[in-house]
């Protein structure tokens, strides 16, 4: 059943002006900024990383994918707060609570589309850079060899993971406050207080400690290749070192955590959120009513639950 959640859900997402903004707003930003560090515009250059690194070197590549997976996180709770929270917005979860689906099938349905959805999004920088690294007019002299792996492999190593592990966390909040206002709150303090938090991170001493603690995965990055020479930069993938290997299985597991949260808390009922769980007394009392003539007439039910007396006189 999570299946067609999910192929419904993908269908009516990928024919949303919003997903395709963010998409191409992300392409051109990649574009851009690649067009800047190529020296396109006279005057505008910037240099990302080491002076001697390629432009397209994958630990540049890498660097620029995941910053911007970083400020991508607004976009993620635009995304997965919209998944959790539409039913009740439209007031259509009754429709879809009364129906025979399972919670987990809609849980998991609604999730991993907007998973996927999000990691669409964020695929639009990767493209821009791609494309944008391709350009003729650039400086060629600053540009590496062509690898398509550089683009691909941070992509699954650093991103996939962040947006499953922030996804999680923001998906979790809208479906179990069933409002937007707490998911928006808790991304802007999700990057905010990351950002904050790097300059405490960079300055710990235990620099494995600092790459454990980095949920985006950057730190532990830096570590893996803090010692490498501008070739081995220029020509080295992303290294999976047994700090990165933690740091991905630990922040995987915190959003598996929000994900179980989530489920084990999910309450698939159409009652609207701050109004009185308490079952309404729906009892029949019974009346006698003494006849015109004498004696007595059968009963009349009273309702208590709607406050009407419905009495049948003869």
């Amino acid at each position: 059943m999570w299946k067609h959640i999910l192929n419904f859900e993908l269908r009516l997402g990928l024919k949303k002006t919003s997903v395709i903004v963010y998409f191409l707003v992300f392409f051109g930003l990649a574009f851009l900024i690649v067009n800047i560090l190529g020296g396109a515009f006279t005057g505008a250059r910037i240099i990302v990383g080491n002076a001697n690194n390629n432009l397209n070197a994958p630990m540049v590549i890498a660097m620029l994918q995941n910053m911007f997976c970083i400020i991508g996180v607004l976009v993620c709770a635009a995304i997965f707060g919209n998944a959790g929270y539409r039913d009740f917005e439209f007031n259509t979860h009754p429709l879809f609570f009364t129906k025979p689906i399972k919670p987990s099938d809609y849980f998991f349905g609604r999730f991993t589309s907007a998973f996927v959805l999000t990691a669409f999004i964020q695929a639009g920088f990767t493209l821009g850079m791609l494309v944008g690294f391709l350009m003729p007019y650039l400086d060629q002299d600053a540009i590496g060899p062509f690898s398509l792996w550089a683009y691909v492999h941070p992509f699954i190593l650093l991103i996939l993971p962040n947006l499953f592990m922030v996804g999680a966390l923001l998906f979790t909040l809208a479906v179990l406050t069933r409002r937007m206002l707490p998911t928006y709150m808790a991304s802007v303090v999700l990057l905010f207080g990351y950002l904050t938090a790097g300059n405490l991170v960079a300055d710990i001493e235990t620099r494995w400690i600092a790459a454990l603690m980095d949920p985006f995965g950057g730190e532990s990055v830096s570590v893996a290749v803090r010692y490498w020479t501008p070739v081995e930069q220029n020509e080295n993938f992303l290294p999976m070192t047994k700090w990165i290997f933690l740091n991905r299985l630990i922040w995987l597991g915190v959003g598996g955590v929000f994900m179980g949260i989530g489920l084990w808390k999910f309450d698939f009922k159409h009652s609207e959120p701050g109004k009185s769980k308490r079952k309404k007394d729906e009892t029949i009392e019974t009346v006698e009513e003494p006849a015109i003539g004498g004696g007595f007439i059968h009963a009349k039910p009273v309702f208590n639950t709607a406050t009407l007396w419905l009495q049948f006189k003869t």
